[in-house]
């Protein structure tokens, strides 16, 4: 929890520290923390406890199988995106299109201060 919480937050509260690298640093080990947070909240949510009474039924789910159903409902999902994604590409313009001014004198005359024109 100190090094994915405490550091980086740490480093953001020392004004000598809030340069690049430091904060590189910092969102770094964020990430790192935020990472096994996410790691643990899943590994703890499939713990089998093995006792006595519970070691028969921790056999079936070991050997768990997605039913139809369970299948279907993925395959179905699969589809309303894709079915969305279409419908989204055909009533919206979603293609990118590039618009080139024609290089004539006034667009020479123009000051385009930091963007790259060919003149």
């Amino acid at each position: 929890m100190a090094i994915g919480i405490l550091v980086p937050f740490a480093i953001l509260l020392t004004p000598s520290l809030r340069k690049p690298l430091a904060l590189t640093v910092a969102s770094l080990l964020s990430l790192v923390g935020m990472f096994f947070m996410r790691y643990d909240y899943v590994i703890a949510g499939q713990i089998v406890p093995v006792q006595g009474e519970t070691l028969h039924s921790a056999q079936e789910i070991i050997h768990y199988t997605p039913s139809l159903g369970a299948i279907s409902i993925i395959v179905g999902a699969f589809a309303l995106c894709l079915f969305l994604y279409t419908l989204a590409e055909k009533f919206f313009d979603l293609e990118v299109r590039h618009v080139h001014l024609p290089v004539t004198d006034a667009v020479k005359a123009l000051k385009f201060e930091g963007v790259g024109v060919n003149r």
